[in-house]
């Protein structure tokens, strides 16, 4: 049965039938209005039976979702751009460290200078920027020249406790010591050294135990 768009004025306002299938009848609703939510109007309408009106219902959501929808697409479009800028960026972080890894010994002074221009180094995430201080601290073993603050190391300390291996635990802590020593906090340092001595001689790292009595020493 076709029910004449005018039967359904009271309900809001439709653009066009879509179709009709087996008494079934399904439009295309380009407006819909509070009233049709007035289960009395609805139920008046012989065509609307529990299903039709459930139709409705969904429509209306359906059409609230798609809103939503078109939102969280947005929201994800922008959200990919950000990450595959994030990764680029991190990607160039990751090959300027590795350069400096291969050169630090044979061109310290070009290692040095790829590190300085590090862009803000403390903005970097944990793991980047304990290998940037690990590779400041080499750098500084070749060059001589001026460690790093002692709360830095205290940052990658931290991640290098945590994820690092012994060698690099012990490697970071010796940075450390040297640093809060060259703050003239030399108990800290001693402690730090201490620290460092323990890791080395449960792991084997007689090197590295060596160079924390240097410097226990001095």
């Amino acid at each position: 049965m076709i029910i004449p768009i005018e039967r359904l004025e009271n309900i809001g306002s439709f653009a066009s039938k879509r179709a009709v299938n087996n008494n079934f009848l399904i439009y295309e609703i380009t407006y819909l209005t509070s009233s049709y939510k007035n289960k009395n109007i609805i139920n008046n309408i012989p065509a609307l039976t529990t299903s039709k009106t459930f139709f409705l219902d969904s429509f209306y959501n359906e059409l609230n979702y798609d809103k939503q929808m078109k939102s969280s697409t947005l929201i994800t479009i922008l959200a990919t751009f950000l990450l595959v800028g994030c990764s680029k960026q991190q990607s160039t972080l990751d090959k300027q460290l590795d350069e400096v890894e291969k050169i630090i010994e044979v061109n310290p002074d070009s290692a040095s200078s790829i590190l300085e221009n590090i862009a803000s180094p403390e903005q970097l995430d944990d793991k980047t920027f304990a290998r940037w201080c690990m590779l400041s601290g080499k750098v500084t073993d070749e060059i001589f020249n001026i460690l790093l603050p002692s709360y830095q190391f205290e940052r990658a300390n931290a991640w290098y406790s945590s994820y690092g291996k012994p060698n690099e635990q012990v490697q970071i802590l010796i940075y450390l010591g040297r640093s809060y020593a060259n703050d003239g906090d030399y108990d800290k340092a001693m402690s730090i050294y201490t620290n460092a001595l323990e890791i080395g001689e449960k792991n084997k790292l007689y090197n590295l135990v060596g160079y924390t009595y240097s410097y226990i020493g001095d």
